[in-house]
C-alpha cells in the first residue's frame, strides 16, 4: 500500500500556510482545524479523544512565520523551564536564544475551558488575583512562574482556537489591563479575520 499521500497531505497544508503566511487569517487556521475534525467525525463518530492537530497547525504557522521574518532564534516545542517556585512548567512553543533563554513564548489552547488546579497552583498570587479556575488563569500562572524564574521575562501569546464565552471575557480583560506586569496577550482564531502574521508580529513586538 502506497502511503506517500499522507506525507504529501501534510506537506501540502504546510505549503498552503507558507505561501499565504502574510494573508492567512486566524479564522482561516481555525477553519482548517474544523474541517479536519468534521471529516474525522465521519469515520470515528466523534472527536472526543482526538488531539494534536491544533498544535500541528500552529507549529506549521510558526515555522513559516520564523522563516518569513528571518528570526535568528531556534523554534522548539514543549520547552520546560524551572520557575520561581522551583517547579518545572512547559511552554508549547518557544523561540530560544543560543544560550537557550526563551525570548518569545506561545501557548496553544483549543478552547477556554475550566481547569483542574494542581495543589501547588492553588492559593498563589496569580490564581488568587483572578479567582477563576479556568485555562486562561492556569496558563498565565505557569507562564508567570517561568518568567519570574532564572529564564527571566519574555513576551508571550496564548493562541485560542475556539472563541471564548462572554462570562470569561472579563478575566481576559483583567489580564490584559495588567500587560506590563505579565507581558502576555491573546489571539482568538475563530471569527478573527485579521492577518495572523500581523497580529502575532505586533503582539510579540518583533
Amino acid at each position: 500500500m502506497n502511503t506517500i499521500f499522507i506525507e504529501k497531505l501534510l506537506d501540502d497544508i504546510y505549503d498552503h500556510i507558507k505561501n499565504n503566511i502574510r494573508t492567512i487569517t486566524g479564522n482561516d487556521l481555525y477553519s482548517l482545524k474544523e474541517r479536519f475534525y468534521k471529516k474525522c467525525e465521519v469515520y470515528k463518530g466523534d472527536t472526543k479523544d482526538l488531539t494534536g492537530f491544533t498544535e500541528v497547525l500552529v507549529s506549521m504557522f510558526l515555522k513559516a512565520f520564523k522563516e518569513e521574518l528571518h528570526i535568528p532564534l531556534e523554534l522548539e516545542n514543549g520547552v520546560s523551564k524551572v520557575g520561581i517556585n522551583q517547579r518545572k512548567n512547559q511552554i508549547d512553543y518557544a523561540f530560544l536564544s543560543p544560550d537557550r533563554k526563551i525570548k518569545y513564548g506561545i501557548s496553544v489552547k483549543r478552547a477556554c475551558d475550566s481547569a483542574i488546579l494542581k495543589d501547588h497552583e492553588k492559593n498563589t498570587k496569580v490564581i488568587n488575583r483572578f479567582q477563576k479556575p479556568i485555562v486562561l488563569v492556569q496558563d498565565l500562572f505557569r507562564l508567570d512562574n517561568i518568567k519570574n524564574g532564572d529564564n527571566g521575562s519574555f513576551k508571550s501569546v496564548t493562541i485560542i482556537f475556539k472563541n471564548i464565552k462572554d462570562k470569561d471575557r472579563p478575566v481576559m480583560a483583567d489580564i490584559l489591563s495588567e500587560y506590563e506586569e505579565y507581558q502576555h496577550d491573546y489571539i482568538i482564531l475563530e471569527g478573527n479575520h485579521e492577518s495572523l502574521f500581523n497580529l502575532l508580529k505586533k503582539k510579540l513586538a518583533i
